[in-house]
């Protein structure tokens, strides 16, 4: 349903909902030029409305349709010295009407009702989405290694996988974000209102070996009402998902968070609005070549518990400076969330028409372009582009693993992403071991981790566990 309110319309609208009528390309409406168009140009572009309506007082023109996933699309416009100026939005329409969605500017509000439809989705069942991933072939977990910047042999040398005791060649743990999308940041509801990768907590139960087949449930978990300096109103997402292999046990578990929040007051506040990105000397460039240099893989040297002293710091692995190429290397590697092509692009736009953000030119493109498109980045509060939120805690996986070695297992990784990393910026990923345990078996380190920039910020930062080989059993068979 799309309606045209004349002169200025705020505050929600009313409309019925599973309302049907004609289709209605969403690409036409590219055509009602904000402070230009006229109830004439409405009517040649869209044709006669469907129905004219009185909203608040004001003329409504309703246009009627469908999609397939019962979304309503609307534009609100109001005449100003004889021309019409526009403001868009998109909201669910099952189950509810539009008074949960409004518009007071160029994207959408939080509102009470939107928060209360979307907490009636907790504990349902999510159909699964196609993933990128929907097998962990040699290919998938090379690039996937090769997008963290992650040269562990482990990964990708099959003669020296072999002599481990997995026998063969496993995927760096966050492999998982490429075969799930809702642990990746895919979320529901709040359409218009902006995402942002917050966090994950990941439990391994044992490693995704080469050629597995993974597939995963999902439910929403978690809505948590937030304020604060970036955004006036937002909404913590939480979202629990269970990886399975095809034989039916659970290999991981992980619940992901996303931050919601309203595009046109993140950017008003302007938050970030001080910072620049980064220039670089030779010489700085030289220095993190050097601390490239440093990094260590333990590999085949067990690191074994006994050894292992609480305080212990972890050597640093460095990433960046970020540039797009890095952007794409990890695309190239997890797949992204809102990226398609041409034909299969306007499919999509067409069924989600709030993932059609035009760019200057006037041509629809999906959100997920923040991550290379600072225009985009600082309409959203954000001073340039930057990286994604899973791209950073697979860093600090990649830490991890350097650091446990082929004979240990990463057990447990719960990572909230804190700062913006933008293009240009430098990451060192760091750690500390905090405690250490024995539960049966079971020989334990937990490490303090965080990702700090070269403005000595602290970007993202958690707790991992380790498993690791123990001397009392080492003459066990591996």
């Amino acid at each position: 349903m799309l309606v045209l309110a004349l002169p200025l319309l705020s505050g929600c609208l009313l409309v019925e909902k599973n309302q049907r009528g004609r289709d209605i390309d969403p690409l036409l409406l590219a055509e009602v030029a904000p402070g230009v168009s006229t109830k004439s140009d409405i009517l040649r572009i869209l044709g006669v409305p469907s129905r004219k309506s009185v909203v608040q007082d004001r003329e409504a023109w309703v246009y009627d349709y469908s999609t397939e996933e019962n979304r309503v699309t609307f534009y609100l416009l109001y005449t100003e010295k004889r021309k019409t100026i526009q403001q868009r939005g998109v909201v669910d329409a099952v189950g509810a009407d539009m008074g949960g969605f409004h518009m007071s500017g160029r994207y959408a509000h939080i509102t009470d009702e939107a928060i209360a439809e979307l907490r009636a989705r907790i504990g349902v069942p999510i159909p699964r989405r196609e993933a990128y991933l929907e097998a962990a072939t040699p290919d998938a977990i090379r690039h996937f290694a090769l997008g963290i910047g992650d040269p562990n042999p482990l990964w990708t040398d099959d003669a020296h996988a072999r002599a481990t005791r997995w026998g063969g060649i496993i995927a760096p743990p966050c492999l998982l974000y490429g075969m799930d999308v809702v642990s990746s940041g895919m979320v529901g509801g709040l359409p218009g209102v902006h995402a942002m990768f917050a966090g994950t907590n990941w439990e391994w139960y044992r490693p995704v070996r080469a050629g597995e087949r993974i597939t995963s449930t999902s439910r929403l978990s978690d809505i948590i009402e937030k304020s604060g300096a970036f955004a006036a109103r937002s909404v913590l997402q939480g979202y629990q998902t269970v990886f399975h292999s095809e034989h039916g046990d659970i290999v991981a578990t992980a619940k992901a968070f996303c931050l919601r929040t309203e595009r046109d007051t993140a950017q008003a506040r302007g938050k970030y609005e001080g910072i620049r990105q980064h220039q670089y000397t030779p010489e700085a460039l030289e220095r993190i070549a050097a601390d490239y240099d440093r990094e260590q893989i333990r590999g085949a040297v067990p690191r074994y518990w006994e050894d292992v002293s609480i305080g212990e710091e972890l050597q640093p692995i460095v990433k960046g400076p970020l540039t797009i190429t890095d952007i794409i290397a990890w695309l190239r590697g997890w797949g992204g969330l809102f990226i398609r092509a041409h034909k299969i692009a306007l499919a999509y736009y067409r069924r989600h028409p709030a993932a059609a953000i035009h760019n200057e030119l006037g041509i629809p493109e999906g959100p997920e372009r923040v991550h290379w498109d600072s225009a985009l980045a600082r309409q959203v509060g954000v001073p340039a582009a930057y990286d994604y939120g899973p791209q950073r805690i697979s860093w600090l996986g990649n830490l991890m693993t350097h650091w446990i070695g082929d004979d240990g297992l990463l057990r447990r990784l719960d990572v909230q992403v804190r700062r913006f990393n933008l293009i240009g910026d430098t990451t060192w990923c760091k750690g500390r071991v905090v405690d250490k345990w024995q539960h049966g078996e079971a020989y334990e380190v937990e490490c303090e981790v965080w990702a700090e920039n070269q403005r000595g910020e602290v970007t993202a930062q958690g707790r991992a566990v380790a498993s690791l080989p123990a001397k009392v059993r080492s003459g066990a068979a591996r």
